[in-house]
């Protein structure tokens, strides 16, 4: 995946490692970022300082920006899931992250301190994606439970009912100022949710 400055790209591997890139160069601009199983996903923060990465019950995040050439990265923060991890990914402000695993179980994570925000949240199907608002103080989660559901990350309660739908839902994103909620449904339909 590239990183939001594009000078650069993070790739996950099944060699227990992630490997960050110069785009132009196609050599490796920090030492390899390491887990105990394969890494299935990683992506940079917005303001370039940090790292995510994704590997079995694991999250960690790496500190970029406080790297001064030395063997490793440093690790700043790392959550557990008790099942394998899909996918975690950072807030717009680049200070949370959200991981989600096979056991329909939603974490957040607060970047600066290393502690969980919030609760967890659960659906009661495979959680499929997750996505931030735009002020990166609500989350939408889809799942194979066919509902989205709009979470308050800083108590991991919902802020709205489930938005029920006829099919698994598949994607979902926040948009204009974050009034509106575009979920995107198995069914081949897009359902656009006012919620304001």
């Amino acid at each position: 995946k590239f990183s939001p400055c594009g000078k650069y790209i993070i790739v996950a591997t099944e060699l227990l490692s992630a490997y960050i890139y110069d785009f132009k160069s196609g050599k490796k601009v920090f030492p390899d970022l390491v887990h105990n199983g394969r890494v299935v996903y990683g992506e940079i923060s917005n303001n370039g300082k940090y790292a995510v990465t994704a590997s079995s019950g694991k999250v960690r995040v790496w500190d970029l920006a406080g790297w001064n050439g030395e063997s490793k990265v440093r690790i700043s923060s790392l959550i557990s899931h008790n099942a394998f991890i899909e996918k975690a990914i950072f807030s717009p402000d680049s200070r949370k992250v959200a991981s989600f695993s096979r056991d329909s179980i939603i974490k957040i994570l607060d970047v600066n301190t290393g502690a969980q925000l919030g609760k967890d949240m659960k659906h009661n199907g495979f959680v499929i994606n997750v996505a931030f608002s735009e002020d990166s103080r609500k989350l939408v989660s889809v799942s194979r439970d066919s509902t989205a559901i709009v979470w308050d990350i800083f108590t991991g309660k919902q802020i709205l009912p489930p938005l029920r739908h006829n099919g698994y839902t598949g994607d979902a994103e926040f948009f204009a100022d974050d009034k509106y909620l575009a979920v995107a449904c198995w069914d081949r339909n897009i359902s656009i949710w006012d919620l304001s």
